[in-house]
Formats: C-alpha cells, structure tokens, sequence
C-alpha cells in the first residue's frame, strides 16, 4: 500500500507528475558491422534516465536509478529472400542493482 493514497487508494496525481516506469531521458545507439558480405553484427545500446516505480502515479517514492542495457544481435543472408538471425537482448546490464534478498516482497 502507498502510503501517499487516501483513505479510498486513490493516489493524488496533480500537473507535472511524470509518468511512471518511464525515464525523462532516454539515449538508443547502435553500430552495424558487415563481417562479409552475407554476414551482420550488431551492438546496441540503451540508456535510461531515472523513473518512478510503476504504480506511483503521484510520483510520492523516490526515483529509481537509471540505468544501460546492452543487445547484440547477428544476421546472416542465404539469398535476397532468406535470411537467418539472432539476437541477445540485455546481454550486459549498466548500473542496475541485482535484489538478492527481499523479506518483506508481497504478492500484490
């Protein structure tokens, strides 16, 4: 329960409150490599800003740390109309904070 809701559960969202799970800042780059000429490797990146936590609306907790992520992903061509791929995503994390223990964690 939030304890910034009122007696109903509502929470009190007012102008200006960002929108949760989203950060106000966010960067996606990537780079394209061709290995040869039917062959395609690419790295990614995404970087996010700090965000609230889904589910404060009123934006009453403390931000959430931003954070990186990192994909790769590879082509390969068989001919103009085939063509095989893989992709990892979040292959490496940046800045996040792995939960280990939580004693207190409810099912909502």
């Amino acid at each position: 329960m939030n304890a910034a809701a009122t007696e109903d559960g509502f929470l009190p969202v007012t102008p200006g409150d960002r929108m949760p799970g989203i950060p106000q800042h966010s960067l996606k780059a990537g780079i394209l490599q061709g290995l040869t000429q039917k062959w395609d490797l690419a790295v990614e990146t995404v970087l996010g800003s700090s965000r609230f936590f889904l589910g404060d609306e009123g934006n009453d907790q403390p931000p959430l740390d931003g954070y990186g992520i990192v994909n790769v992903r590879t082509t390969y061509r068989i001919s103009d109309a085939i063509e095989f791929f893989a992709r990892i995503d979040k292959c490496s994390t940046l800045g996040t904070k792995r939960l280990v223990f939580l004693p207190n964690l409810k099912s909502p």
